[in-house]
């Protein structure tokens, strides 16, 4: 197992096979997957329409989104897109912009969940909506009180 951070762990064998991820973008796609399960992710992650007497989403943990960030660091330390030690406030400042995308690029896996979801939503409701056509026409062509 490859300890994160505070009890987050990932198998080894799944955390060599992320950091050889092409881009950050990627790599943080595939390491969600092994934080957290794709269902509580999304239930998580995503802001469904607010509904009277009902709370909001509950937050990623913030432990586990930590963690993340940290797998994410190690990522571009990995692939030497950042600078373990920086000597000046110019390296700092580009080495802490680097790290700030961290929240951009989770945004954009964030977003491209809910897109997924939502196509899936429409898509069984539109299923549902026309199963329930059709049984209404097949009731009204065998009742005949209708």
């Amino acid at each position: 197992m490859f300890h994160m951070h505070f009890g987050i762990s990932v198998p080894y064998r799944a955390w060599r096979k992320v950091i050889k991820s092409q881009s950050s973008c990627r790599f943080l796609r595939a390491l969600v997957l092994h934080i957290w399960p794709e269902e509580e992710f999304i239930r998580k992650a995503v802001q469904f329409d607010q509904v009277r007497d009902k709370t909001n989403r509950e937050p990623l943990t913030p432990r586990k989104t930590e963690a993340l960030k940290r797998g994410y660091i190690q990522y571009l330390l990995h692939k030497r897109e950042m600078k373990k030690v920086v000597n000046t406030k110019q390296e700092k400042k580009i080495r802490d912009q680097r790290i700030n995308k961290f929240g951009r690029e989770l945004g954009i896996i964030i977003s491209h969940k809910r897109t997924k979801w939502f196509a899936e939503y429409a898509e069984t409701k539109t299923d549902e909506e026309t199963d329930t056509e059709t049984d209404s026409e097949t009731d009204s062509e065998t009742d005949p009180e209708m």
